[in-house]
């Protein structure tokens, strides 16, 4: 009995191999991009940090302004302060129903008048901004997977540009 022709590596074919070799790479670039995604992540918890424990007010509330318009375009939502406020409050409390009615437009309120009246916001109102994206990130449960995979990673959709 010659038992070294009964090994595993004999019983593979290249068919085999080749398919075990191509799994094993979709695997390792799979981990690949996830690693440099969450990197990517990692600096930009850093920079939002940064930007919030800032002592500049007017940046921490541009930054405040600039992630809920982001957030709010990455749930598929236009965030235009003063304009159909209410529907988009309904249609934002349809994809994310743990939020309470009137949350977005009092966000919408403050927004309107960060970019408006041009003075800053008060402490409570930059609180309310903040709060408001922190119970969009705790309600996003209710998301699709791509939509979560994107917030996670914070994939924001390009700011589109307005031809002039």
């Amino acid at each position: 009995n010659d038992e070294s022709a009964n090994t595993p590596e004999s019983d593979r074919t290249p068919a085999v191999q080749t398919a075990t070799g191509t799994l094993l790479l979709l695997l390792i670039l799979l981990m690949a991009v996830l690693t440099a995604l969450n990197i990517r992540r990692w600096c930009l918890l850093y920079r939002d940090h940064r930007l919030l424990t800032s002592s500049q007010t007017s940046r921490r509330q541009r930054f405040l302004c600039r992630q809920i318009a982001a957030t709010m375009a990455l749930l598929g939502l236009d965030c235009h302060p003063g304009w159909h406020n209410q529907e988009t409050d309904d249609q934002l409390r349809q994809k994310l129903p743990g939020l309470r009615s009137g949350e977005y437009r009092r966000v919408a309120e403050l927004l309107e008048q960060s970019a408006y009246s041009g003075a800053p916001l008060s402490a409570a109102e930059e609180r309310t901004l903040l709060t408001f994206l922190h119970r969009i990130w705790q309600e996003r449960r209710s998301l699709n997977f791509p939509t979560r995979f994107k917030l996670h990673f914070q994939l924001y959709p390009k700011a589109k540009q307005t031809e002039q």
